[in-house]
């Protein structure tokens, strides 16, 4: 689009040449009112400049025009600007580029650009989404040596912008779908999602990451509670697709020891092994594994097969189960009235005031 343009000259004139080829809703970014792009840039006020042009790059008909505009304009006056505005605008021009070799030079050289003390969030983001396109190219190693980098810097900051640790956990995130390593893809997906607005994700987004988040947590061999991801509304976005038996499923698993009464603990292999679709033999080995894991506390009586338990790791709880609960408090409080009543009874002496 820009064959005819001398990408040489001053940045006035590559502005001029820019409008020329501007659609009709972005020349309100160009022309002669309001004090548009120009007229900021002339009389160096680059504060207002900063947000004009970061209006100019929300724009959506304006991804044609970034990448120049922020080789042969804003790089004449990037110095004066808030580090971290330029990363942004940076990775806005990245997203622009069809080559992820070409993105990959163009952010590295923008890495090297907030490289100083005083930039160290800057650094990080732009780090974070340089090692984002290099797992695109499949450098699952450089992708992992720049997250390691970047934790490392993040444990010392007392505190950052949300948008620098979104960007962290989501390449982290991303890094370890590419490795089927389910856990570790489970737990920093979440925490992603805890720094944005959820409403900034498109629907298919939305579906995608419900739908690796439920899978993560059914493959994951250290999730055993997926409380999180049942109250977190991203599940949701499943309601109405092909693949809402994965929310379904996800409840039904969680279910799981909360039937009996508190009463009723003492639990024979013969519930656990029909529960479960185990043999019987195979029942203490499950029950060993769940107390080592500290899913449960209890113990074992081998002689007379049965396992009681005295505690079940929290976990989210469905209408249901809450009013289960209800109704297990109210036979509670019905018991300790008896009681109270039988001792009244057998030993009035104690009552006498």
């Amino acid at each position: 689009m820009f064959g005819d343009m001398d990408l040489d000259q001053n940045p006035i004139q590559i502005l001029n040449g820019l409008q020329a080829h501007a659609p009709p809703e972005l020349q309100e970014y160009f022309n002669n009112k309001l004090f548009p792009l120009i007229s900021f840039y002339l009389i160096r006020l680059w504060h207002q400049l900063t947000l004009k042009i970061t209006e100019f790059f929300e724009n959506s008909a304006s991804g044609p025009f970034q990448i120049t505009l922020f080789q042969h304009f804003i790089s004449d006056w990037e110095s004066k600007m808030n580090k971290l505005k330029l990363v942004t605008l940076g990775l806005s021009a990245a997203k622009q580029y069809t080559d992820y070799n070409a993105a990959l030079a163009f952010l590295t050289s923008l890495v090297e650009k907030v490289d100083t003390p005083q930039t160290q969030d800057a650094f990080v983001h732009a780090v974070m989404e340089t090692a984002y396109f290099k797992l695109l190219l499949r450098d699952l190693e450089g992708t992992k040596s720049a997250m390691d980098q970047c934790e490392k810097i993040l444990d010392t900051f007392d505190s950052v912008e949300t948008v620098i640790h979104a960007s962290f956990y989501r390449v982290c995130a991303d890094f370890y779908k590419a490795k089927a390593e389910y856990a570790e893809y489970y737990k920093n997906a979440l925490l992603y999602l805890a720094c944005i607005n959820l409403e900034t994700l498109t629907t298919d987004d939305k579906v995608e990451r419900a739908y690796d988040l439920a899978i993560s947590a059914l493959l994951g061999d250290t999730i055993y509670n997926f409380g999180e991801l049942l109250m977190h509304p991203i599940l949701e976005s499943l309601t109405n697709t092909p693949h809402e038996w994965l929310k379904n499923l996800l409840f039904e698993f969680n279910k799981a020891v909360f039937k009996r009464s508190s009463d009723n603990r003492t639990i024979p292999f013969g519930d656990i092994a029909a529960e479960t679709k185990l043999r019987v033999d195979e029942v203490e080995y499950l029950v060993m594994k769940a107390l080592s894991l500290k899913l449960l506390k209890g113990s074992i009586d081998q002689v007379s097969e049965v396992v009681v338990v005295t505690w079940v790791q929290p976990r989210v709880l469905g209408l249901d189960q809450i009013d289960g609960m209800r109704q297990r408090l109210q036979e509670w409080d019905e018991n300790v009235k008896k009681t109270a009543l039988l001792v009244e009874n057998e030993t009035p002496e104690l009552f006498v005031q």
